[in-house]
């Protein structure tokens, strides 16, 4: 006979309450206030954490702040978007040893100024730099997986 899972929440225990011990407030045992661990015992039961869902996300929020400050302390502030950063990427990703300010400003496609961050567009099976994009342009091309044809069909149906 195939073993049944057994309800978080069956009917007996919809009534029950549990006190949080973070904020010491009685809550009812559901989903809207106790999340589960994603523990599941062994009868197929799961674990019902011990915070209410706010204690827990407001434990989260204060964990992330202070990775986050140690992070900005240890690479300074807006580290990735940094010329050194920039380039030593450009170096590794595509070989070359270029300012990140002496790339063109403009996409080649639709020739809108990018402040910041042009895409440099490759072709993935040669790694052949074709040109600078912005990234919608860079993302229309990724979409279409490259395809020429696909383009043009694309192309042709706009135009109807």
């Amino acid at each position: 006979m195939p073993r049944v899972r057994r309800s978080l929440f069956e009917k007996d225990r919809i009534s029950m309450t549990r006190v949080c011990k973070k904020c010491g407030e009685e809550k009812p045992l559901d989903l809207d206030h106790f999340a589960s661990t994603g523990h599941v015992q062994q009868d197929g039961k799961r674990g019902i954490r011990h915070s209410c869902i706010l204690c827990h996300r407001q434990r989260a929020r204060e964990r992330n702040s202070k990775r986050d400050a140690e992070y900005r302390a240890k690479h300074g502030v807006g580290y990735h978007t940094r010329p050194e950063f920039r380039r030593a990427k450009i170096k590794h990703m595509y070989g070359l040893d270029v300012d990140p300010d002496s790339l063109p400003k403009n996409c080649q496609i639709c020739d809108v100024e990018v402040d910041y961050n042009i895409c440099i567009d490759h072709c993935h099976t040669t790694g052949r730099i074709r040109g600078f994009l912005c990234r919608r342009c860079n993302l229309l091309l990724g979409n279409a997986q490259d395809d020429p044809n696909l383009l043009r069909r694309m192309a042709d149906y706009l135009e109807k």
